[in-house]
Order: structure tokens, then sequence, then C-alpha cells
């Protein structure tokens, strides 16, 4: 398990290094902005919310360019609703969030960095997909949460695990659906609600998967 660390840690690094080059040619949103139009980030941010009570704090892992944040919870957020926190691994994607929405607290950091009930509500699209392994990340996110964590899949689980390290740099694991349930009902989570979403409106041809976590009564 430590070499798998170590090794994802020097691959995870090369890939950071990979995505800041091609941004010195290409803006973050246009690699960042497929299936924008995508109605599985409506439906998870409503989720979201749902679990949002007024003055609550939302940390989202992962934002990219932040187009869930300017679609969904923008206005909210500005309104004083809710607190918003990004942690956003990449240093260019993390600067660039940082002068586009001043309100928001955004910290250059890694899942791995989330403090014990940092957050009321997590929210994590697309991003454990590209972990080396789910039962070090999920602990990690779930221990970060005092109420929910929503979750959206764009590899969506399956029977049969697959760990796959992409030779463009990157994990691209679809994961067993059995063992996400046991690794959250351990921490103490139950998954009290998850869905497809077809994107044939939106002009795609991905379905993404969306679970919502709560803490067991």
């Amino acid at each position: 398990m430590t070499q798998q660390k170590e090794i994802m840690t020097t691959q995870s690094k090369e890939l950071f290094d990979i995505w800041e080059n091609s941004w010195k040619e290409q803006k973050p949103t246009e690699f960042l902005g497929r299936n924008r139009a995508h109605p599985s980030r409506k439906e998870a941010t409503d989720q979201v919310k749902a679990h949002t009570d007024e003055g609550d704090t939302i940390l989202e892992i992962g934002p990219g360019a932040g187009f869930d944040y300017a679609d969904y919870f923008r206005e909210e957020a500005q309104q004083g609703k809710f607190n918003y926190i990004m942690y956003e691994g990449t240093p260019r994607l993390a600067r660039s969030l940082g002068r586009r929405f001043p309100e928001v607290t955004v910290r250059n950091k890694h899942l791995q960095n989330i403090k014990e009930e940092e957050a009321d509500v997590i929210y994590v699209r697309c991003v454990f997909e590209h972990q080396p392994n789910l039962e070090d990340s999920l602990p990690i996110v779930l221990t970060g949460a005092k109420k929910a964590v929503v979750v959206t899949w764009f590899l969506p689980p399956a029977k049969v695990e697959r760990i796959y390290y992409h030779p463009d740099g990157h994990w691209n694991n679809i994961y067993a659906k059995d063992s996400i349930t046991a690794i959250a009902n351990a921490q103490g989570w139950q998954c009290s609600c998850e869905f497809y979403t077809d994107g044939e409106q939106s002009g795609s041809n991905r379905r993404y998967f969306t679970q919502v976590f709560t803490r067991k009564a």
C-alpha cells in the first residue's frame, strides 16, 4: 500500500505538470467546459442544497473551473445564505478560482487535507475515480462532513472493480457498488438516495450516477 501511494504521488505531480503546461495555450474553461449543461449537475447540486440549512458551510472538492458554483450556488452564497469552500489541487485553477470568486474560500489542497467535520455538506463530482483507492479517500471525505456528502460519478459503480491507470497520466477507476456501501457503512454512514442522469437533452451521451450519503440515525 505504501509503495502504491508513493507511485501515486509521483504520477499526480506529473499529471499536474501536464495540465499546467497545456493551459499555457488553453484556458481552463475550455478544457473543463465539456458537459457543463449536463442535467446531472443541477440534480446533484439540488441535493446539496436540500441538505444545507442557512448558515451552513458547503465544501466542494475538485471544483475545476467553478462551473457548478457559478451556475447553482453563487447567488445564494453572495446573499449570505451559506458559506462556500473550494478544495482545488491544481495551483493554476486555484488561483483562477480565487480571482473569479472572491466571496469563496479557495484552498489549493487535495481531499486528503480535509479536517474532521470541516463542513456541513461536502460535494464531490468526478473525483473519486481519479484516486488510487477508495478505502483511503472515501472515509476522509465522510469524516469531513457533519450532515451529508453528495457524490457524482462519471464512471458509475459496477459489480466488479476496475483499477486502471491511464497512459495520459491519471487513474480512471470503476469501483464496486458493494465496496462503496461497505466503506460508508463502516464509517457510520448510509446511502440515502441515488440516481442515474442521462445527458441526451444536453447533447451528451454520458450517463452520470449520483449518491447522497447521510449519517446513520
